[in-house]
């Protein structure tokens, strides 16, 4: 896209007419001090400043255009430095050039010998300290210019990169997030598989159930965080699957208080901490066990924990599974680190606590 020759941001004219009023201030001090032609060089000055905004306005056109950000220092300088002298040397010439025309009876009176160029002797000094003083507050104007337009950048770059990492946890969060949803539908549909031949009124309630569940899951990628109450929902539809397979041998507590169900948590994190339970601690276990579900307020976060029983004549229990690897990767994600998932083990049961910063 080309930018207009005319920048359209007020703070740019701002910059530019603020240095040049503290320019023209300087320049009427010296005019104070016993000129010969007073009148002559207000004039002079007067007409320096839409020469000297002409030169700045195509140098910054030409450092945009041209990409000159992409240069190396190096380069830039050589490039500006160059502009700056070609710039100040017009500048000065066209100013000099129409001074003389309309003031060459007050500049010149009485005899006087030309130069080779066919001006008054004298001149030439008059262009040279001119393009001096020029190329000097053009260089600062340069400088300035490419400074904020580092600035710019950098802070532009910084933006970037902070959105290009939150994009980046995201697709990690969804891609951790769709890891899970096969996993949880290859082990529900396990349960029903088992009560669909025996019972299948039950199996029935097992698939609308399983149904809900999914519908659930399927909007993961919607919102990363859901009130409490949306996953104990999916945790009592999950417990309703699970119970046609386990029959008997499942017991279940909910130990939640009102209070804390308003509170945000990362969407389908409640459920595998239960799914974990049980097909890691419960259903190994020929005489199944007790699953209790605690959800509290501690300090400053909110506390999730899971505990089930331990079977004592059950020797083989089997290692967390996978969604306790992505629960935790999901939580470090949304995270960065405030918030924690720890496993601890006791004689006759097994404890799971997911601690997470309060969020309403």
């Amino acid at each position: 896209m080309i930018k207009p020759f005319f920048p359209r941001q007020s703070r740019f004219w701002w910059y530019h007419c603020t240095a040049l009023t503290v320019v023209g201030l300087v320049q009427v001090l010296f005019i104070t001090f016993d000129r010969p032609h007073p009148v002559v060089d207000i004039f002079s000055s007067l007409l320096w400043v839409p020469l000297f905004t002409v030169a700045a306005l195509v140098f910054r056109q030409r450092y945009i255009r041209l990409s000159w950000n992409t240069l190396g220092t190096a380069k830039l300088i050589f490039f500006s430095m160059l502009n700056i002298a070609a710039f100040s040397l017009i500048i000065s010439a066209i100013n000099l050039a129409i001074v003389i025309m309309i003031f060459s009876d007050q500049l010149f009176s009485g005899s006087f010998s030309e130069n080779f160029f066919g001006f008054p002797h004298g001149t030439e000094t008059i262009l040279f300290n001119n393009t001096i003083s020029t190329s000097l507050l053009l260089s600062a104007w340069v400088l300035f210019y490419i400074g904020i337009k580092s600035r710019q950048r950098a802070h532009q770059s910084e933006n970037d990169r902070i959105n290009t990492e939150h994009r980046l946890k995201e697709a990690q969060f969804r891609e951790l997030s769709n890891q899970l949803n096969p996993h949880f539908l290859f082990n529900s549909l396990n349960n029903i598989r088992f009560t669909i031949h025996e019972d299948p009124n039950k199996a029935d309630k097992a698939l609308t159930a399983l149904s809900d569940i999914l519908r659930y899951s399927l909007d993961i990628n919607t919102k990363s965080r859901v009130p409490l109450s949306h996953e104990l929902q999916v945790v009592k539809q999950y417990l309703t699957v699970v119970d046609l397979h386990l029959e008997q041998r499942l017991d279940w507590q909910l130990a939640i208080s009102d209070e804390v169900r308003q509170y945000l948590i990362p969407r389908m994190s409640l459920q595998p901490l239960v799914e974990n339970a049980i097909k890691h601690g419960i259903e190994p276990s020929p005489s199944g066990g007790n699953l209790t579900i605690k959800v509290y307020l501690e300090a400053k976060n909110l506390t999730l924990e899971v505990m089930n029983t331990r079977s004592l004549s059950y020797p083989r229990e089997t290692k967390p599974g996978t969604g306790l690897d992505n629960l935790k990767r999901r939580i470090a994600i949304i995270y960065s680190g405030s918030a924690s998932l720890i496993i601890k083990k006791t004689a006759t049961h097994y404890f799971v606590r997911l601690t997470l910063p309060q969020e309403t």
